[in-house]
């Protein structure tokens, strides 16, 4: 056997050096996670609120005009919960899931 064995291994090189994480957009969003929730809330907001500001459209029907503010209501709380998506994923999922059910009688379908 050699002297320099798997025994006499350095210890400075048995440690576990990981890669950086791929690219710089990556980088960003891992560095600033409350910005990461905001932004998805934010683009959930304005893909959702295209069906509850519709005024006056013939095409909706009468359940919709009944139900629109509690939707609307049911929509704004549900992204306001993506806020927090982090610390409670279940109940951001629930929430979210609620709005988008309270959504479908839009016509425009579920976001």
């Amino acid at each position: 056997m050699s002297p320099r064995s798997r025994s006499s291994a350095d210890t400075a090189s048995a440690e576990l050096r990981l890669p950086r994480p791929p690219g710089i957009i990556r980088r960003f969003w891992s560095r600033h996670p409350r910005g990461a929730d905001a932004a998805i809330a934010l683009v959930t907001a304005l893909l959702s609120f295209s069906a509850p500001v519709r005024e006056n459209d013939r095409s909706v029907g009468d359940l919709w005009e009944a139900t629109r503010p509690v939707a609307t209501a049911a929509l704004i709380v549900a992204c306001m919960a993506l806020l927090w998506r982090r610390r409670a994923p279940l109940v951001a999922f629930a929430t979210a899931a609620l709005g988008a059910v309270a959504g479908i009688p839009s016509g425009a379908g579920v976001g």
